[in-house]
């Protein structure tokens, strides 16, 4: 199955971040995987903040390193991951985090919260996703929508 992110169009002039029909609706059949460093701030003051960026993007590498080369839009933000991928990807992503919480506890000592939301299930919170291409071959995915603070709060409330 091909990615609806790699065919997605890119815009390429950073003010364009600002115009929806630069923006889709992500598959209702995808998921939300989310990753954040508990007690990141805290770590932070304590020096630790490469502990804390690694495991912030561990999860990226896992998920592409599990899935393959597939193309899939993923955001980073220090301390955590959010990721979309396929529902048929479920049960083995769902395995990587369990063994990416466990490296982040055993090896850093750090508690990592990991969840995975349906896109269907946040039905009137949009999430949306976009494609901005910095230089030639090199796009990151740009994320809208009520959907990502929704399924963020879930997953926070559930850890």
């Amino acid at each position: 199955m091909k990615s609806f992110y790699s065919d997605l169009k890119a815009f390429h002039h950073f003010r364009e971040i600002t115009k929806l029909e630069n923006f889709v609706q992500a598959p209702e059949d995808w998921l939300i995987v989310l990753t954040d460093v508990q007690g990141s701030t805290k770590a932070i003051e304590e020096g630790r903040y490469r502990d804390v960026n690694l495991m912030g993007a561990a999860a990226i590498v896992a998920i592409q390193n599990t899935l393959g080369s597939r193309l899939l839009p993923f955001t980073f933000g220090g301390d955590g991951a959010t990721l979309l991928i396929p529902s048929e990807a479920k049960e083995s992503i769902v395995k990587e985090m369990l063994r990416l919480k466990s490296l982040a506890f055993n090896q850093f000592q750090i508690r990592l919260r990991t969840g995975l939301v349906p896109i269907k299930e946040l039905s009137g919170h949009p999430v949306l996703v976009g494609k901005y291409q910095l230089a030639e071959g090199n796009c990151i995915a740009v994320f809208l929508g009520e959907g990502f603070s929704k399924a963020e709060k879930l997953i926070k409330s559930e850890n």
